[in-house]
């Protein structure tokens, strides 16, 4: 058995992963074997993610950063068992197997891990990128088949609409919506500020614009301003999305377990944080099936893969790293400290 202060500092690096909505739904459970990873039940997004496959990719992430964790610590994986779709119960309550790792003695770190506090999500707008820089991105993706990579600029001013679109048709879905609400930290005074869910400073919005927003999506406001014609305004991310440098579509065999999916995603964002890229997602053109169905017949999309995620890349010059809040690993382990 590790040492508690091991295993908090393990889980404190694994859970800088990303995780949808901030959620943060993974949980640690540490035995004489090794390590169990499971989904927090009451942390899923029934709305936003019925099909559970977004927390299960968060919960991959997850895994894929114990691992690199581990091996800072100069600990290996024996084994690795994806229980994803297993309906194997719990001995915790209230949570679902994930995973579970078994390890040995002796590892060496991986380069990546010098990325993971680097990683962030960047909600702004991109600045321009050097030659040498789009050289490198467009380099990085042709040695890999789980991204297609988007450069030209109509191309992108393409995709920027259909983002706005699909998003617009999520955000008229109030059940949606609200739950989105639930997560999102408006205000300083939110206890949940540096916790989870995504906080008004992560998200780039002005105190004002933070006020703006918990009012504006809101019922009925919200419909209100949408009867009149708004709703694409409220919601429109299409100047941010032009300036990114590429937009990258990530792609997987569809019966790929999402737990899989998570950690390859997961060492994507690290690669591309170590070349010096920034990432935001825009996850419902994934999720839109209209959408996705239109970027597979626009774009080269790998016959038989699913489109997982769409990530804008971009270059941020003299911007800080914008770390997502993140829970205590007290509240993320299930066995006492």
């Amino acid at each position: 058995m590790l040492k508690a202060d091991i295993r908090a500092a393990i889980v404190a690096k694994a859970n800088r992963a990303p995780s949808v909505h901030n959620t943060q739904c993974a949980r640690w459970a540490f035995d004489a074997g090794g390590v169990q990873i499971y989904a927090d039940q009451s942390r899923l997004l029934k709305i936003g993610d019925p099909s559970l496959q977004d927390a299960g990719v968060s919960c991959g992430a997850a895994l894929e950063g114990t691992i690199l964790a581990l091996a800072e610590e100069g600990i290996g994986v024996a084994s690795i068992e994806d229980h994803w779709v297993s309906d194997e119960p719990s001995t915790y309550p209230g949570v679902k197997i994930a995973a579970r790792l078994s390890l040995k003695l002796g590892a060496r770190a991986d380069a990546l891990s010098a990325y993971v506090e680097d990683r962030f999500t960047w909600r702004g707008l991109f600045t321009p990128s050097s030659d040498e820089a789009k050289e490198s991105l467009v380099t990085w993706s042709e040695g890999l088949s789980d991204m297609t990579l988007v450069t030209q600029p109509d191309a992108i001013a393409k995709l920027a609409e259909i983002n706005d679109a699909a998003s617009l048709k999520f955000f008229q879905n109030r059940p949606y919506r609200e739950e989105l609400l639930s997560y999102m930290r408006l205000s300083r005074k939110h206890p949940l500020w540096d916790a989870d869910g995504l906080n008004r400073e992560s998200m780039q919005l002005s105190k004002f614009e933070g006020f703006a927003a918990g009012m504006i999506l809101r019922h009925p406001i919200f419909e209100g301003a949408n009867k009149l014609g708004l709703g694409k305004a409220i919601v429109t991310e299409a100047a941010k999305t032009k300036s990114a440098t590429a937009i990258a579509f990530f792609t997987k065999p569809a019966d790929m377990s999402p737990v899989q999916i998570g950690r390859d995603l997961y060492r994507r964002w690290l690669e591309l944080t170590e070349l010096g890229f920034s990432v935001w997602p825009m996850a419902v053109v994934a999720d839109d099936p209209q959408s996705a169905a239109h970027c597979r017949s626009e774009f080269d999309i790998p016959s038989g893969d699913k489109i997982i995620n769409v990530l804008r890349i971009g270059s941020v010059q003299g911007g800080t790293a914008l770390l997502a809040a993140r829970l205590s690993p007290i509240d993320l382990i299930l066995e006492r400290l």
